[in-house]
């Protein structure tokens, strides 16, 4: 995954590929003919709003050449090198479940600027810039999509729907 449009965020998760180098990839994969599908992450540890905008830049300049992108919230997970940032900045609840880390949950978050629900209202905007037909996210995502996100769309079928009409008929503006 791409992660982030921002190189302060991708140099905090130790990530090797630079902001540059992510959009040359997606330069050459296209022109190689291959798919190319995004993924992101918001809620890094420390992360901004202008940070956040920044992959909102970096979405915006290769959308085009996307087939699809997924944004989701970040999520330490225990035993990861994320988790233990957490625990050192004091955001890792002392009590937790296990069911805290499904893909629809924000109870565990790395961000100590937003909150989860804010979160989850931005992950909603930057995936409704995708311009693309339903039937094209209905084959898409028979072909990528895990399964617990289909099953996840079909528990919550108001923020479905919601998100659906935002990429159909408000990402054609």
């Amino acid at each position: 995954g791409f992660e982030s449009g921002s190189q302060r965020i991708l140099n905090i998760l130790r990530k090797p590929a630079s902001v540059e180098e992510n959009l040359k990839a997606v330069e050459v994969c296209k022109k190689a003919g291959l798919i190319v599908v995004g993924s992101f992450m918001i809620g890094n540890p420390t992360e901004t709003m202008e940070d956040i905008k920044a992959t909102v830049k970096f979405i915006e300049k290769v959308k085009d050449s996307l087939d699809m992108f997924g944004v989701n919230v970040t999520t330490p997970y225990p035993g990861t090198e994320l988790w233990n940032i957490c625990l050192k900045k004091r955001l890792i609840p002392e009590k937790f479940s296990w069911s805290d880390f499904t893909q629809d949950k924000t109870s565990i978050l790395a961000c100590e600027n937003f909150s989860g629900d804010e979160l989850q209202n931005l992950v909603l905007e930057i995936f409704s810039m995708q311009k693309i037909s339903l039937s094209r996210i209905w084959r898409k995502s028979l072909l990528w999509l895990p399964w617990e996100v289909l099953l996840w769309g079909l528990r919550h079928p108001g923020k479905t729907f919601k998100l659906l009409f935002k990429v159909v008929f408000e990402g054609r503006k």
